[in-house]
């Protein structure tokens, strides 16, 4: 009982005590003040306002082009690597290129000392002068004798000897001139050019070090980087795809960059590894990039984006619109009324925050992509604008 009902019955005991002809009516009339006012208060603590439809947020389904994208990790490596070494033994004189910096297929690199090859093709030119001398001598003889032969006034015998000493010196002197192109290589060998074009790595020699033709360890590594290679490795189950796109002749093309924030450089898958690793269970490519500007850098990792074809014309919902049941796939689907409604979906495959569908939908129908939990088939909703923006 509230403060005002004790009130009335205090006040009719107050004025009625000792009237004992009146009481009763009087203890009527508080009660029914009493069950008035109750029945008020009553009344207006069980007003309630009718709920609001639950909010949700929609998206429309539409056709377009998706392109199946694979992404994975990869490193850059050079498409040629070449360890420059001396093919002589010898000083090194002097260095014509720095460290880390671009050299051209053919350019001077360092020079070794010359003066022992000099003097050494030197003296296999007065060698093969010598020889050439005895090739004349002999000739002369040999054409003596036979001559002699001929007309009997010398034996056979003579003349064989004297032609086989002139073949001989022929023998002598295509050794000699030999050696003499192989003392002018040796010569020219004392200048290292580079073989390929690329960026030269650090010197593993100074100027005035002793080299020598049969050293393990190079004088300078150069890396060709334009063109460079991006290896990857992708999941064994994607090589029938791979292989099906490689035999039609359909260039594999590859998105590559060092973060979610860099620039995407454009590559072509140019090698598929002849076996699957099979601790690994995985397969590499190797795509080549132009690199005109030296962006990408031997060891680095890159994200790695593999286009393996594209799926045109189809019907894509929002990953934040499918669900699942034990049915199946499913989504919401909105009406004109805004009443929705549970529809089954065949689901092609998912791309990242996409749903490929192959059947379920048609392009221009609404889905509901937030607010799914407190659905049911035929319930009211309301429409919440996107995210982001403020609400009418």
């Amino acid at each position: 009982m509230n403060k005002l009902g004790w009130g009335i019955v205090w006040c009719a005991r107050s004025c009625c005590r000792g009237c004992n002809g009146h009481l009763v009516q009087i203890v009527g009339l508080a009660a029914g003040l009493l069950l008035a006012v109750g029945c008020q208060i009553k009344s207006s603590d069980t007003a309630v306002a009718e709920p609001l439809p639950p909010p949700v947020r929609v998206a429309v389904a539409q056709r377009q082009d998706v392109p199946r994208v694979v992404e994975t990790v990869g490193s850059a490596k050079a498409s040629v690597t070449v360890q420059v070494r001396a093919q002589v033994d010898g000083q090194i004189k002097k260095i014509h290129f720095r460290e880390g910096s671009e050299v051209k297929s053919g350019q001077l690199l360092f020079e070794l000392d010359t003066e022992l090859y000099e003097a050494n093709l030197k003296e296999a030119e007065s060698t093969l002068q010598a020889s050439i001398a005895q090739q004349v001598v002999a000739d002369i003889e040999k054409t003596r004798y036979e001559k002699l032969a001929k007309a009997g006034a010398a034996p056979q015998e003579t003349y064989d000897k004297a032609r086989a000493t002139f073949d001989s010196s022929v023998a002598t002197v295509a050794k000699d001139r030999s050696r003499v192109e192989i003392a002018r290589l040796n010569l020219g060998y004392c200048k290292v050019k580079a073989p390929v074009s690329g960026v030269a790595g650090r010197l593993e020699t100074d100027g005035g070090s002793l080299t020598r033709g049969y050293d393990t360890r190079p004088v300078v590594v150069i890396n060709q980087i334009k063109p460079i290679y991006v290896e990857f490795a992708l999941a064994e189950k994607m090589l029938p795809e791979i292989r099906h796109q490689s035999r039609a002749g359909l260039p594999l093309s590859v998105e590559v960059r060092k973060s979610n924030q860099g620039t995407l450089m454009k590559g072509t898958v140019v090698f598929i590894d002849n076996q699957v690793d099979s601790n690994t269970g995985t397969i590499t490519l190797r795509a080549e990039f132009p690199n005109a500007d030296l962006a990408i850098w031997p060891g680095e990792f890159f994200e790695v984006r593999l286009t393996l074809g594209i799926d045109t014309g189809v019907v894509v919902i929002p990953l934040s619109a499918l669900g699942q049941s034990v049915g199946g796939a499913q989504t919401y689907v909105l009406d004109k009324d805004n009443r929705v409604s549970r529809r089954k979906l065949k689901v092609r495959r998912v791309d990242r925050e996409l749903v490929l569908l192959d059947g379920g939908l048609e392009p221009g129908e609404t889905v509901i992509t937030d607010g799914v939990v407190r659905l049911a088939d035929g319930l009211a909703v309301r429409v919440l604008p996107p995210a982001g923006e403020a609400s009418p």
